[in-house]
């Protein structure tokens, strides 16, 4: 780090905020993830491309290395596209198995939570909750697994 910036007290202390960040980041695939398919969900809503095409279409990580586990990406790896554009996807399947008005109530969460964050198991146990069957194969294979998964036909 540049001495100059040294006199300013948020650059001293910036490695001890990126270690209490380090456990959020974990999940950057939650924030990320979501951000880029609200786009593809604004474009579906606003006349242009449905998201399913968008997924289909916009997310090409199939054509990239396949050793990316995206709920827990590791530091070096984190702001890798794979986490952005897989990060999408995951939601588009798991909206594509629940259905929307399941899938939206989901995607809510419920008031104690509403502006707080939310891990990946936090966020798997309400989908989990709301659905009528057990997801656990699914977010296996789009968070856990290194491979990514085909996305799943519509209901």
């Amino acid at each position: 780090m540049p001495r100059r910036l040294t006199r300013y007290p948020a650059c001293r202390h910036r490695p001890r905020t990126e270690q209490r960040r380090r456990w959020r980041l974990r999940h950057i695939w939650l924030n990320e993830g979501f951000a880029k398919y609200t786009e593809w969900l604004w474009s579906e809503v606003s006349g242009s491309v449905p998201a399913a095409v968008a997924a289909r279409t916009r997310a090409t990580p199939a054509d990239q290395p396949q050793d990316l586990p995206v709920a827990d990406p590791g530091m070096p790896r984190m702001f890798d596209d794979r986490v952005y554009q897989r990060g999408a996807l995951t939601p588009h399947a798991l909206r594509t198995v629940l259905g929307d008005d399941t899938f939206f109530g989901a995607a809510r969460m419920d008031g104690r939570r509403r502006h707080a964050t939310v891990s990946t198991e936090e966020f798997t146990a309400l989908a989990g909750r709301r659905a009528a069957q057990p997801l656990d194969a699914l977010f296996t294979a789009w968070l856990h697994a290194p491979r990514l998964p085909e996305l799943p036909g519509p209901r």
